[in-house]
């Protein structure tokens, strides 16, 4: 035999094996398609579906922007992820409930697109409908004015003041000044004085003057702890006088 003839028929023999391997690996990627997809139908049987988002006619129970967050959740938790755009489109349209599907039915359909604020299929489209639908227009003025009226209670601490503050500013559309606006509010409406003073002296950012206020509170809350042991501590002493007082009358009228 030939040396081409031998590296002829190894290189058959690698086909063979590249072939068989293949063969093995499409097999093996099918059986987990169907692994993933009996995986999928026993968790859309097994876990809790979402609440209706609107079963009967009348205001929904919860926001839209919530209720599609709880429905994303679950069609990730159920596999959907791997389900068609028209299977995802028919669990979305059952899970509206009664009065909810009514008013899809009598929405204007948005057209497909390749993007760019249009939807790619039939799923995108259903929800883009829905959110247009049940998204209300904000007033900008009005959100505002609801973000500049928030003021720091008299026992909330910082960062909760901050959270607070973060949630209005989300629908106010400050854009890039979200972050100074939110530092300026702490600043005016703090309610520790020295926290005031002390921003009102720099020129930090909002990082900078959650860090300086938090400092303080610890502070305040630490001197608050020391106070309250001194106090527990004078309170002990006073009535350790008192009571050695007492036993050195007691003394003195028995000597008497």
């Amino acid at each position: 035999m030939t040396l081409d003839s031998i590296a002829r028929s190894r290189d058959e023999e690698d086909e063979k094996d590249y072939d068989k391997e293949n063969v093995r690996n499409k097999d093996e990627y099918q059986r987990f398609e169907v692994s993933v997809s009996q995986q999928g139908e026993m968790a859309e049987q097994n876990m809790s579906s979402p609440p209706c988002f609107l079963p009967v006619p009348g205001e929904p129970s919860i926001s839209w922007k919530r209720w599609r967050n709880i429905f994303s959740t679950y069609l990730l938790a159920i596999a959907g992820d791997r389900y068609t755009p028209v299977r995802k489109q028919v669990i979305l349209l059952h899970h509206l409930g009664a009065e909810g599907r009514r008013i899809y039915d009598d929405l204007p359909e948005i057209p497909l697109g390749t993007g760019d604020g249009h939807p790619t299929n039939v799923y995108e489209m259903s929800l883009l409908m829905l959110e247009k639908h049940f998204t209300p227009k904000l007033n900008t003025v009005f959100e505002r004015h609801k973000f500049f009226s928030g003021a720091q209670g008299q026992d909330e601490d910082v960062m909760s003041f901050v959270a607070t503050l973060r949630g209005l500013a989300v629908t106010c559309d400050f854009r890039d000044l979200s972050d100074s606006l939110i530092r300026d509010q702490i600043v005016r409406c703090t309610n520790n004085k020295k926290v005031k003073e002390k921003l009102l002296s720099m020129e930090p950012t909002l990082e900078e003057s959650i860090q300086v206020a938090r400092s303080m509170e610890h502070t305040a809350t630490w001197m608050k702890e020391i106070e309250k042991s001194s106090a527990q501590i004078r309170d002990v002493d006073e009535k350790s006088t008192i009571e050695v007082k007492e036993v050195k009358m007691k003394k003195t009228g028995m000597a008497s």
